[in-house]
């Protein structure tokens, strides 16, 4: 199937700017984990062609997904507020915030803590091999993310040996929350930011950050702007001028002010340019 996108798009870039960890470049196309089914994704122009492992809810998963209706441009230009962003959204314009299914989101950000890309990968590999369901496209096999119900039933040993250390606590208890609160949960949609990350915040191993990559990745909570050592190091160099001690609350503050309702879109951004890239190219 094709869809056509409406420019600016770039597929490149929106999968491999550190917001999602289950796509794999191969050859000249991506190939990835959406829900229950297994997607390869290429783009040629404003056409994106995709395959998918079969599924009569595989189009409007991918297409919601993949975030191919919103018109980007409008918010490039609302957060295209000084030089810095500016040079990113030249490098990299076409990168869009994806809806992230919210139970995958979470967890995965959870198991993101104190870690770097290749690992996260590794633990979320490992996870939905042990825990999720087998899933073939074209010989190409992969697992789908684990339900919260299985991962209740997994074992905190286990979990550790697959490497996913400390967090394997907090993925089991997590686990058992959401199962209970599910309705709740998946109500985050029509909360506001702050009551939304007020509630993510009660969640055993949830942080600033973790709560607000997934409101910002999975909500489509725009304000959230997410902050980590390099998020903070960023900042702090482009506009307080390397000053130390920057506080979470400080950062989102100025950015919520300075780049306005979109922050979230600036933060990423940045974060590619400043972080992902360079660390690719170096």
């Amino acid at each position: 199937m094709n869809f056509r996108v409406k420019l600016p798009y770039s597929l490149k870039h929106s999968l491999e700017c550190g917001q999602v960890f289950r796509w794999e470049l191969d050859g000249n196309s991506f190939v990835g984990v959406v829900g229950s089914n297994i997607f390869r994704v290429g783009q040629i122009g404003d056409v994106l062609t995709v395959a998918s492992s079969d599924s009569k809810e595989a189009t409007n998963d991918i297409r919601d997904y993949l975030n191919i209706d919103m018109y980007l441009a409008s918010i490039l230009k609302e957060i295209d507020v000084d030089e810095h962003i500016h040079d990113a959204i030249v490098k990299f314009k076409g990168l869009r915030i994806l809806k992230q299914q919210p139970w995958e989101c979470f967890i995965s950000f959870i198991l993101s803590q104190n870690s770097n890309i290749p690992r996260i990968k590794k633990m979320i590999i490992n996870v939905s091999k042990f825990y999720g369901k087998e899933i073939l496209l074209n010989g190409y096999k992969n697992f789908r993310f684990p339900l919260p119900s299985d991962l209740t039933k997994a074992n905190g040993k286990d979990l550790k040996t697959i490497g996913l250390g400390y967090r394997a606590h907090y993925i089991i208890e997590t686990s058992k929350k959401f199962l209970k609160e599910e309705d709740k949960f998946l109500s985050i949609f029509d909360k506001s930011y702050e009551e939304a990350e007020k509630y993510l915040l009660d969640f055993p191993g949830v942080g600033d950050k973790v709560a607000n990559c997934t409101l910002l990745f999975a909500f489509k909570k725009y304000e959230a702007f997410p902050v980590d050592t390099w998020v903070r190091r960023i900042i702090g160099k482009l506009y307080f001028k390397g000053k130390e001690n920057l506080t979470n609350k400080k950062i989102k503050k100025f950015a919520r002010r300075h780049f306005g309702r979109f922050c979230g879109y600036a933060q990423q951004y940045l974060f590619y340019s400043h972080a992902i890239f360079k660390a690719d190219k170096c």
